[in-house]
């Protein structure tokens, strides 16, 4: 299950620039460059994030609070919001220095062409890992009810509204990898973005128990065993 942020640290990083003199971006800033998602070896996340952010590259390894149930104990760590994968800014032409990097297995892309990820969708992941709200991992991309955030910490993001366990929540995918996260809104926050919404709609996701219960499974509910 995830749980809400502790105030120990951010989960997101504040954004790099600058120079690596062994490998690294060249002196065109980071915001210049479009940002991608590279594949990377299981729990290795932090290890090539860190490595690219030492190298000098502008990374992001978003991350949420999970409660893992031990033999003796409840542990809170944190844990990846998309696992096998990292985002980072750079030049497409100057990618090898990526690749070779250890720990990954290559850009997301299409075929052999790396694909940029939408802007938007970035920023937004930044706001909702630094907002403080109860955020996790969605699978897939939802169909619902489009909306924006009007007030609070995640003030201007869109996405879709849904509801289950008696909460709202907010889903935000990135498109290229067809996954999502969900972070937890107080529906007095949002405004809808259709005038003419069909509730059906909004219950897309929920037609088929099995999938419904699996979605629940999870974003919120079961603990995880570890020995």
């Amino acid at each position: 299950m995830f749980s809400p942020i502790p105030n120990v640290e951010p989960l997101g990083r504040e954004p790099s620039v600058g120079v690596d003199l062994s490998g690294g971006e060249s002196p065109k800033m980071a915001a210049d460059y479009p940002w991608f998602a590279i594949r990377v070896k299981s729990q290795c996340e932090r290890l090539v994030s860190d490595t690219l952010r030492q190298r000098g590259y502008e990374e992001f390894f978003p991350q949420y609070w999970s409660r893992r149930l031990w033999s003796d104990r409840v542990k809170l760590m944190q844990r990846p919001l998309f696992a096998g994968y990292i985002f980072c800014r750079f030049d497409v032409e100057q990618r090898r220095s990526i690749l070779d990097v250890p720990g990954v297995f290559h850009i997301v892309g299409q075929g052999k062409r790396p694909l940029p990820i939408e802007l938007a969708e970035i920023e937004n992941l930044r706001v909702v890992v630094q907002s403080g709200q109860t955020v996790g991992p969605w699978a897939g991309l939802e169909v619902g009810r489009m909306v924006r955030i009007e007030v609070g910490p995640l003030s201007g993001i869109q996405g879709t509204l849904l509801r289950f366990k008696g909460t709202s929540h907010l889903i935000l995918g990135v498109k290229l990898l067809n996954r999502s996260v969900a972070v937890q809104v107080d529906e007095s926050w949002v405004v809808p973005l259709e005038t003419n919404y069909n509730q059906q709609s909004l219950n897309n996701a929920w037609r088929n128990p099995r999938d419904a219960k699996r979605a629940i499974s999870n974003v919120t509910g079961r603990s995880e065993h570890a020995p």
